[in-house]
């Protein structure tokens, strides 16, 4: 209803090794409703706005794109120094490929560019850029996710359900790979369900 940034995961079933990667191409999926292109609308195009907003104080007009992105890295750049001593650093990386997604979708819908761009980011955050995202990067794209979604003032919640379809390996793989999120995440809530018979 507008209070979260969230992302319903049903019966999420990959090999252990492979959780996370799994994890993160299903969550860029439902916040792209599934498209390939054109994305003005979809729930990631909304979050990044509501972020990008949130980022610069709430100003929704700039005389130009670089002036909007000074202001968003000021931002990062503040982020950054406030987060606490031993905490995982910003990947601007991360954050700079959501910028150009979103400035691709508006230049898209006033028939300014082709949306190539916008296409090639949703690739990049799936992890099917042309380098093979670890752990690492797949953590980070999640993490900025729920920077921007707290830069809106909403919470980004991950909510499993059937989790009680989980082997003991995959569900150990789950979890260590949600603590390790979570830890660099401030703004997110994940939620496990299962039935478990008594």
């Amino acid at each position: 209803d507008g209070r979260a940034h969230f992302v319903y995961l049903h019966n999420l079933q990959a090999a252990p090794d492979r959780l996370p990667r799994a994890l993160l191409r299903i969550v860029v999926n439902l916040l792209t409703s599934g498209r390939a292109g054109r994305f003005r609308g979809t729930p990631l195009a909304e979050l990044v706005r509501l972020g990008l907003v949130g980022t610069v104080d709430g100003a929704t007009k700039w005389p130009s794109w670089e002036a909007l992105h000074r202001a968003y890295n000021q931002r990062l750049d503040r982020l950054g120094a406030a987060d606490l001593p031993g905490s995982a650093l910003l990947d601007r990386e991360v954050f700079e490929v959501l910028f150009r997604f979103y400035q691709s979708v508006h230049e898209t819908a006033r028939g300014r560019e082709d949306g190539e761009t916008a296409a090639l980011a949703v690739r990049w955050l799936s992890g099917d850029g042309p380098t093979t995202a670890d752990a690492q990067q797949i953590k980070q794209v999640l993490v900025a996710l729920s920077r921007l979604s707290a830069a809106a003032g909403r919470p980004f919640v991950l909510a499993f359900d059937q989790v009680d379809n989980l082997d003991d390996e995959q569900f150990a793989a789950l979890g260590r790979f949600l603590e390790a999120l979570i830890d660099a995440a401030p703004n997110l809530l994940a939620v496990t369900a299962g039935i478990q018979s008594l």
